[in-house]
């Protein structure tokens, strides 16, 4: 929602601070590990770093030695914080310190990727429905809620021609978002990134969201043409 509303309004400079600051202190609050990831990299694609840094590397600069200034007055505090994030049994300080291997519902999703790439390995054509109730791959029982909570989850579960038409769909967000941006100067690449990452970094409940993503592309795609010539989005 956050990504949006910075994509697609024209908020004044507080504003837009505002949002991300309230975005990034309830994803941290939740333990959002992913949600953070990917916020964090949608915002590259909001700001276009890469323009920043070329056009005001000066700017760049003396942010940058501003942020280590800041962090060396509150170096001695650092450690509290630490103990805070950790105490707090935090999944995000488990990430970020590399502690992965404490995170047990982290270890569990690596565990049904692992399962997911054999089955790939073994089935690469037609895949192998259900093929998660057949064992107890993270030590949870067997279920059919066993399944990759990630965008392999297709392939594993309908084959090379599943894969192939999720796929085709991300491809379509794409090319309809740069036809969005040449044309009426929209661009939500940064959703895509969003959307990309929610699927890559093991979320199992994030799968809507790229079916959501391509409707609203889609949508937007369909309301444009009857605001500029049809002509330009063929």
């Amino acid at each position: 929602m956050a990504i949006c509303v910075l994509s697609l309004t024209n908020l004044s400079k507080f504003s837009r601070i505002s949002v991300i600051v309230i975005t990034l202190f309830f994803l941290l609050i939740l333990n959002a590990r992913s949600g953070l990831i990917g916020f964090l990299l949608a915002l590259c694609f909001i700001f276009d770093i890469r323009k920043i840094f070329i056009e005001k590397p000066v700017y760049v600069f003396f942010s940058v030695l501003l942020l280590i200034v800041i962090f060396m007055h509150i170096s001695p505090d650092f450690q509290h914080i630490s103990s805070f994030f950790e105490s707090s049994n935090s999944r995000i300080y488990n990430i970020f310190s590399g502690n992965f291997y404490d995170d047990a519902s982290f270890v569990g999703r690596m565990k049904l990727l692992l399962h997911s790439l054999s089955i790939i390995a073994a089935h690469p054509i037609l895949g192998s429905f259900g093929s998660q109730s057949e064992t107890d791959i993270d030590g949870f029982g067997v279920r059919w809620g066993a399944y990759t909570h990630n965008i392999f989850v297709y392939w594993d579960q309908f084959g090379i021609i599943g894969f192939a038409l999720v796929s085709l769909i991300i491809c379509m967000c794409y090319y309809n978002n740069k036809l969005l941006k040449r044309v009426s100067g929209v661009d939500l690449f940064a959703l895509i990134v969003l959307v990309l990452s929610q699927q890559l970094f093991l979320k199992s409940f994030t799968y809507f969201y790229l079916f959501a993503m391509a409707g609203l592309i889609e949508g937007m795609k369909n309301v444009n043409k009857h605001n500029y010539n049809y002509q330009k989005f063929k």
